[in-house]
C-alpha cells in the first residue's frame, strides 16, 4: 500500500507536528489524497510543499454557504467564496505532485472540481456565512499505508510568506524535471 498525502490548512492552533488526530482540528483542504509512488517522489513532494509556502502571499476566504459533502453527502461543511489565491495555490501543489510523479487519488476533487470548504467539528465554534479567514499557513500530511489504512500524522508546517522574485518554484521544479 502507497502513502497518501494531503495539505491542509488549519484553523486557531496549528496541532504539532507529529500529531495524529489532524482530522479533529478544523482545517481547509487545498490538497486532497495524492499517493506517492516512492520515497524519493515523496521527498520532492515535501520540498515542492515548503517552497510554495515562500512564493504564497497569505490570503483571506470568506465562507459562502453550508453544504454536505462526501459519497453519502452526509459531511456538513462550510464552502468558501471562489478565490483566485486559493485556486492558485491548489493548482501549484496539484502541478507539483505531478511534477513529483504522485497520482491523485481522487482527481474529482481537483483542478476545475476544487472547492475550497472546511469540514466542521462538532461542540467548535467556526466562521458562518460571510465571515473569513486567514489561510497564512500549510501544512503537509501524511496517511502512512493510504487513507483506509493509516493514521494521520503531520509532517511539516509551514508559514506563507510571498516572497516570490521571479521564477517561482514550481516553475523551476518543471524546468528541472523536464
Amino acid at each position: 500500500m502507497t502513502d497518501a498525502y494531503f495539505v491542509l490548512h488549519f484553523l486557531g492552533t496549528v496541532p504539532p507536528v507529529g500529531r495524529q488526530t489532524v482530522l479533529a482540528h478544523p482545517h481547509v483542504t487545498f490538497l486532497q489524497q495524492t499517493v506517492a509512488g516512492d520515497e524519493a517522489d515523496a521527498k520532492f513532494f515535501a520540498r515542492a510543499v515548503k517552497d510554495l509556502s515562500h512564493d504564497t502571499e497569505p490570503f483571506e476566504l470568506e465562507v459562502r454557504e453550508e453544504a454536505l459533502f462526501g459519497e453519502n453527502k452526509d459531511l456538513p461543511v462550510r464552502v468558501f467564496k471562489k478565490s483566485y489565491e486559493a485556486e492558485h495555490l491548489h493548482a501549484n501543489l496539484v502541478r507539483s505532485s505531478m511534477l513529483a510523479a504522485m497520482d491523485q487519488a481522487k482527481p474529482e476533487f481537483s483542478n476545475s472540481n476544487f472547492t475550497a470548504h472546511m469540514t466542521l467539528v462538532p461542540g467548535l465554534d467556526l466562521p458562518g456565512v460571510g465571515e473569513t479567514i486567514k489561510v497564512d499557513s500549510i501544512s503537509l500530511i501524511k496517511f502512512a499505508g493510504g487513507v483506509d489504512e493509516g493514521s494521520p500524522e503531520i509532517l511539516a508546517t509551514y508559514k506563507l510568506h510571498g516572497s516570490t522574485d521571479g521564477e517561482t518554484l514550481v516553475d523551476a521544479l518543471a524546468r528541472y524535471r523536464s
